[in-house]
């Protein structure tokens, strides 16, 4: 019963690490298309989901291409 207490709550935990990486991947994204376009943080979002949604990837994904590339997310080729 413990363990599986704990094991439970490990995996609470990675998710939650999980998804907060994923947000500040997200975050800093639109921040790098806000600055490089001029545009609002909804547009700029947007753009990342409309990509994630037009590729069949996730928006996370897209996102850490944005920042580890610098690419605008139309352009990025993923792998």
């Amino acid at each position: 019963m413990h363990t599986a207490v704990a094991l439970s709550r490990l995996e609470r935990e990675e998710h939650l690490r999980f998804a907060m990486k994923s947000r500040q991947h997200i975050g800093e994204a639109v921040g790098v298309l806000v600055e490089r376009h001029r545009i609002l943080p909804d547009e700029a979002f947007q753009r990342l989901v409309k990509t994630s949604q037009h590729r069949n990837v996730k928006v996370h994904e897209i996102a850490e291409a944005v920042v580890t590339t610098g690419q605008d997310p139309e352009e990025i080729q993923l792998l």
